[in-house]
């Protein structure tokens, strides 16, 4: 399932004037492409749900292979986007190192562009696990003596790996 990105910040904004811009940046190996490309969504406390493109930019890679995902028109503290934010890691595929992200924040005022107020390099750890598989027996359990008989007989069970003559 989706993993949490925890991320929390504030922009001291007394006014209402200041705006906030998280920027995240990964190396696009660890992003992959198409439908398979990781993905972020957030958990409102009810469900998970998709980010909308007003608030959510993707880059192409840079000259340096990195993808940036521009958080924007987000609560000055706290966004319960950002709050709730988690990744869904590119399909088949678990980097060894796990996935490193930078983690930007830009604050803006009333007439002035976003400056960078903040930088953090995060790590997320995903562990490598087989995708669970369905066995079915086509012998009842309940007249052999357990489902491991069943299973090491390949009359009546599966063969997983099978050796003849000893190859």
């Amino acid at each position: 399932g989706p993993i949490p990105v925890i991320i929390r910040y504030g922009v001291g904004d007394k006014d209402g004037s200041e705006k906030a811009k998280l920027v995240l940046e990964i190396d696009e190996a660890m992003v992959g492409i198409g439908d398979s490309a990781l993905k972020f969504v957030y958990h409102d406390g009810n469900a998970f749900k998709y980010i909308s493109n007003d608030k959510l930019e993707i880059s192409d890679p840079d000259s340096n292979g990195i993808i940036t995902y521009t958080f924007t028109n987000i609560n000055s503290i706290n966004d319960p986007i950002i709050k709730g934010l988690h990744l869904i890691p590119q399909s088949d595929h678990v980097p060894s190192n796990g996935i490193d992200i930078t983690a930007k924040m830009f604050v803006s005022d009333s007439g002035i562009d976003f400056t960078q107020k903040a930088t953090k390099t995060i790590k997320v750890e995903i562990i490598d696990r087989a995708d669970v598989f369905e066995i079915q027996f086509d012998s009842a359990l309940n007249t052999v003596v357990s489902a491991e008989d069943v299973a090491s007989d390949t009359s009546k069970g599966i063969t997983l790996i099978e050796t003849s003559s000893g190859t």
